[in-house]
């Protein structure tokens, strides 16, 4: 035992704790810990009308439904600006977080990292999407009567786009523009103003150069993307890296893993989930905001989000109770537990 222990002091704990201090890492899981007010009250108005529309619903008190409709109203218009548009809240913050690494400006590395994500935004309803709604509006009208050069509508945001949906997004032309911006600024490729310019409007002038190369290069990076492959960015990230990555992410064998390493961590005096956070959150936080969307028995999943997180973070007694009463009083025999 002696032997093992020695050996992963030597080898093991040296890489977790350069993983856990390696700055663009640092970066990401501050970037996501930043969020928690806005997520936390996302979390609290969804799970309010739970109680207040949800459940009774279910057991058919409608009166009481009506009632609770100007809460569940304002807990509507609180999900609408904290859950609905994490993407948005976390592209900045994660600009602002790797600014802050680089030592440069902040504010300034924030905008470009939420200019970044949202360059890559589809602003235009398709014309089947319009087709589908009209249809779906009125089934006597002849989508044929629409002009031949209608070809849709422009100046809408997909707001299935600004969700949960868009992290991965965030994250990859977070890092993208902000590297780039705080390199440009680095090296004073800048545009340097005079020492009686206020220092407000000095910054401003200074990161107008870094600023624009980094919005160009993502710019480029998407007019290519879009000629080769006909989608948007944001989609096929999606398609072919979120959702795989997410797949692989589920089961009892990743739970397993994550959990043993976060205690062999706390074994050697490490903060566990704080060195594993770059990887917990870029990949759990998805299924988190996921689990949040509208579904059937959707009390189920919160609940089930809340006690998963904590059986992946805490010690095996309090799993094995928590696990327990999850399978125990959430779940029919028929019912399957998965790693989300």
């Amino acid at each position: 035992m002696n032997g093992l222990t020695a050996f992963l002091e030597k080898y093991f704990v040296p890489v977790a704790a350069k993983i856990g201090s390696q700055k663009h890492l640092v970066a990401l899981r501050d970037a996501f810990i930043s969020t928690m007010p806005i997520t936390m009250a996302g979390s609290i108005a969804v799970l309010l009308n739970v109680f207040f529309r949800d459940f009774p619903t279910e057991w058919g008190w409608t009166g009481f439904v009506e009632a609770m409709q100007p809460l569940i109203g304002i807990n509507g218009y609180v999900y609408n600006g904290t859950l609905a548009i994490v993407s948005i809240i976390f592209a900045f913050s994660l600009g602002y977080n790797i600014s802050k690494v680089y030592e440069v400006d902040r504010l300034a590395g924030g905008l470009v990292s939420l200019a970044a994500f949202v360059m890559n935004l589809t602003v235009t309803i398709s014309l089947d999407a319009v087709k589908a709604a009209i249809t779906a509006a009125n089934a006597d009208f002849d989508i044929n009567t629409l002009p031949k050069e209608f070809t849709g509508i422009y100046g809408f945001f997909n707001m299935g786009q600004v969700n949960g949906t868009g992290l991965f997004t965030a994250m990859i032309f977070g890092f993208i523009s902000t590297i780039i911006y705080a390199k440009l600024m680095r090296r004073k490729i800048t545009i340097k103003m005079p020492d009686s310019v206020p220092p407000a409007v000095s910054k401003a002038f200074a990161a107008i150069i870094p600023a624009l190369v980094a919005l160009y290069v993502v710019g480029i990076i998407d007019w290519a993307f879009f000629k080769i492959t006909n989608m948007d960015v944001i989609s096929w990230i999606s398609k072919t890296i979120q959702e795989p990555l997410l797949n692989l992410s589920q089961g009892y064998g990743a739970v397993l893993l994550v959990t043993f390493l976060v205690q062999l961590l706390w074994f050697f005096g490490i903060h566990g989930p704080n060195v594993l956070a770059p990887v917990l959150e870029s990949l759990w936080e998805r299924l988190n905001f996921k689990i949040l969307q509208p579904r059937k028995k959707k009390w189920h999943y919160h609940l089930t989000g809340f006690v998963v997180h904590l059986t992946r973070m805490y010690g095996w007694v309090d799993q094995v109770v928590q696990l327990y009463l999850l399978w125990h009083f959430f779940y029919s025999p028929n019912e399957r537990i998965r790693g989300q």
